[in-house]
């Protein structure tokens, strides 16, 4: 892991590039077979870390093995103060000396999970319009495909410049049945990249380092590429989709 990560920082660098550490945390969680190195790995990573909703559910499991009851109900609370519902802890149930933990305290920005839900919802209403309408089942003009794409790039740059980069520990986790959801900025940046508009694309390698996007993402977001030339903008973008797949 130490190699995959020189790769992005100098040797001076790497010892402050909070996900190396993260990174071997999580690979000595799947790997051990001893119940007190699982133990500080969790340690760890409750008190220098921010769990993503991606590696949650690895977290949760490891402590359930090791049989601490004080370790298993130190995940939980973290996990739950971070918005995973009831539903994830199904497995809870065969633990009986684990008391139910009934009072949950959010420990993120509630007004920024907000805007961040209501911004995915409009992201994926966007998207669903321009499946539709590229299948001929939806007629939009090219201003439409224009402005929708705006309105999203907008909305996500004054949730930035207010908030900077918003970690899970800002937002909390989203639920979907008895798992945990992507950060749902992962999307957005996704959809984002792929309409010509390489945001923050000079900060990713930082907040890769900071763990505030996963290795997955980080790499996914190299090489999205959409019609235009990179940096095109979502104008030359959604221009020359029109042109391509217009069916009027």
């Amino acid at each position: 892991l130490i190699l995959i990560s020189i790769t992005f920082y100098s040797f001076g660098q790497v010892e402050s590039c909070k996900s190396v550490e993260y990174e071997k945390l999580l690979s000595t969680l799947k790997s051990s077979n001893s119940s007190n190195i699982t133990k500080e790995c969790i340690s760890t990573l409750l008190t220098k870390h921010s769990i993503s909703s991606l590696d949650a559910g690895l977290v949760y499991n490891a402590a359930l093995l090791t049989n601490d009851n004080a370790i298993i109900k130190q995940v939980t609370t973290y996990l739950r103060n971070k918005g995973a519902s009831s539903r994830f802890f199904y497995l809870l149930d065969k633990y009986e000396s684990i008391e139910k933990i009934s009072k949950v305290e959010f420990t993120y920005n509630t007004d920024l999970r907000s805007r961040v839900r209501d911004l995915k919802f409009q992201d994926s209403l966007a998207n669903e319009k321009y499946h539709a309408w590229r299948k001929g089942n939806l007629e939009l003009s090219k201003q439409d495909l224009i402005d929708q794409a705006s309105n999203i790039l907008n909305k996500f740059n004054e949730i930035i410049e207010e908030y900077g980069f918003p970690s899970e520990d800002d937002i909390g986790y989203f639920n979907s049945g008895r798992k945990l959801r992507e950060n749902p900025l992962a999307v957005i940046l996704i959809h984002l990249y792929q309409r010509g508009n390489r945001v923050l694309f000079n900060k990713l390698e930082k907040y890769y380092c900071e763990n505030l996007i996963s290795k997955q993402l980080y790499t996914e977001l190299q090489t999205i590429r959409g019609f235009a030339p990179p940096d095109a903008g979502y104008e030359e973008e959604m221009k020359i989709r029109y042109e391509k797949f217009n069916k009027n």
